[in-house]
């Protein structure tokens, strides 16, 4: 199984319904982002040897960001040591908001406007590892992925 198809697996079995049933009322999106093979479908079983596994990432609205204890600790106590016989690392799924995220990849605030030079310092790498991967559940990712906020000046291109 690739590792795109288990992560999803994972949200859709285990994080959806934990949180469905816990903080119903938690706005949040879902998605498989970030370093790894697994997240542009190149995995192999040789790169399961490291950092790939059951995981997600839970963007939660700053509104609910208080809630982030509570649900890393529901997370330890309640998802299973293993899921479709692959050990499951808690530590793996993060838990942020959509600008965290962001601060912490390109060191940037997504609520100010980018200068064309601010592009030229974001490692490629780093953009395809934030803009690849899958959205599994939220409208709220999905606005941030499509808004303008990824979309580099003209004059970057050339």
């Amino acid at each position: 199984m690739q590792g795109i198809e288990l992560c999803r697996r994972f949200y859709v079995e285990i994080i959806e319904p934990l949180m469905k049933n816990n903080f119903p009322s938690a706005a949040y999106s879902a998605a498989l982002l970030g370093p790894g093979s697994e997240v542009l479908g190149y995995d192999t079983e040789m790169s399961r040897d490291h950092d790939w596994g059951p995981r997600v990432y839970l963007f939660l609205q700053e509104p609910d960001w208080g809630l982030s204890r509570e649900i890393r600790e529901l997370l330890v106590r309640q998802v299973p040591e293993h899921f479709y016989g692959f050990p499951v690392d808690t530590r793996m799924t993060v838990i942020t908001t959509v600008p965290r995220f962001i601060k912490s990849c390109l060191s940037v605030d997504i609520n100010k406007p980018l200068e064309p030079v601010d592009w030229l310092t974001f490692p490629s790498q780093t953009l395809l590892e934030i803009t690849g991967g899958e959205v599994h559940h939220g409208l709220y990712l999905a606005a941030h992925r499509s808004g303008r906020t990824f979309d580099a000046p003209r004059g970057v291109y050339r």
